[in-house]
């Protein structure tokens, strides 16, 4: 049985097996609270580039209250929270 590459490595190996052109993505990784991976994949700009790296800047705009909305209905079918819970 074979040794289970770093945790980077197997992120690595997963975000190129999805067929994605011209893509860049952070990708962090927490467990029990403390982040355990923090890269970041693809170029800030396609024509120069420029790798993307985990502490850029960018402007992610209205789209990733999409995505919010999808990993909270995601945990809820999961039955880790509830839309009905009182705010504290």
């Amino acid at each position: 049985m074979g040794s289970t590459p770093p945790i980077e490595e197997s992120i690595k190996i997963i975000l190129s097996e999805a067929e994605c052109v011209n893509c860049s993505e952070v990708v962090l990784v927490a467990v029990d609270g403390e982040v355990v991976s923090n890269i970041g994949v693809g170029t800030v700009d396609v024509d120069t580039g420029i790798p993307f790296f985990s502490k850029i800047m960018i402007d992610v705009g209205s789209i990733i209250k999409q995505f919010t909305a999808g990993a909270i209905l995601k945990l809820e079918m999961l039955g880790k929270l509830s839309t009905q819970d009182k705010s504290s």
